[in-house]
């Protein structure tokens, strides 16, 4: 995973370059996730799979509890 601040659009801090995987297959996909400058709840992300863009709104981050990671 690799993040680099964004040219596209100002009001972008940074994308971040990853990859996702289908359920119930094995099949890795490229995404990118944008995260708007001054990110909180109240603003949506993009996630951008090939050539679809998607609005998407974080509503609960989890704390990490010993070796289990955030969700």
């Amino acid at each position: 995973m690799s993040s680099s601040p964004s040219l596209r659009s100002p009001s972008v801090a940074v994308s971040v370059s990853a990859f996702m995987v289908y359920a119930k297959t094995t099949q890795r996909v490229p995404v990118i996730v944008h995260f708007p400058s001054h990110w909180s709840k109240d603003k949506p992300i993009v996630l951008e799979v090939g050539e679809a863009r998607s609005s998407l709104f974080i509503t609960d981050i989890t704390t990490p509890e010993g070796r289990v990671t955030r969700k």
